[in-house]
């Protein structure tokens, strides 16, 4: 669903069901309903969700308070399959644990009617952008690119893979990259 509004602005507001295929654990579409921002600006674009499982009933997100550790195992159950997921850490700063949501380095381009573009696109790091839709900060998780020591839970890219950018809009893959 897309709405326009007519009066006085040129505000795009998106409407999405995210659906889950019948070979999807429970647990995923719980986890899913969990993070999922209900709505989300990004700039003249509005995002609104909500997570419908197989059968087409509304999926509502967990209201109880877990762990960090077990909001981390949630975030990985949310994220599994999903290509710029790597993997979630645990590591220390000093006496304090940090907890970790690794994600590739690549670039999710849109439009979004972003003057500072020549194309109006808008462009996050996956990162940043998964930081901002699923709410880590909310749950004491902090997303990044980079590689972290620690306790591991998730997938694992090969060596080798993933390294550097490589996607730019939602996936499509460079030929050569450059620096400004």
């Amino acid at each position: 669903m897309c709405n326009v509004s007519e009066a006085g602005g040129e505000t795009v507001q998106w409407a999405f069901n995210v659906t889950l295929c019948s070979e999807a654990p429970p647990r995923k579409a719980s986890a899913l309903a969990t993070f999922l921002t209900a709505r989300k600006e990004f700039g003249a674009t509005s995002l609104s969700s909500q997570v419908v499982d197989s059968s087409g009933r509304v999926v509502p997100p967990r209201r109880e308070r877990v762990s960090k550790r077990k909001v981390q195992k949630l975030a990985a159950a949310a994220l599994a399959g999903n290509s710029y997921f790597t993997a979630t850490h645990t590591s220390s700063l000093l006496l304090f644990p940090i907890y970790w949501v690794e994600f590739t380095p690549s670039v999710i381009q849109f439009w979004d009617d972003n003057l500072a573009d020549y194309n109006g696109n808008a462009n996050y790091l996956a990162a940043d952008l998964f930081a901002q839709v699923f709410q880590f900060e909310r749950f004491g998780l902090v997303a990044t690119t980079q590689s972290r020591q620690g306790e591991s839970v998730g997938r694992r890219i090969p060596q080798g893979q993933g390294k550097g950018l490589t996607k730019l809009q939602l996936g499509r893959r460079l030929k050569a990259w450059t620096p400004l």
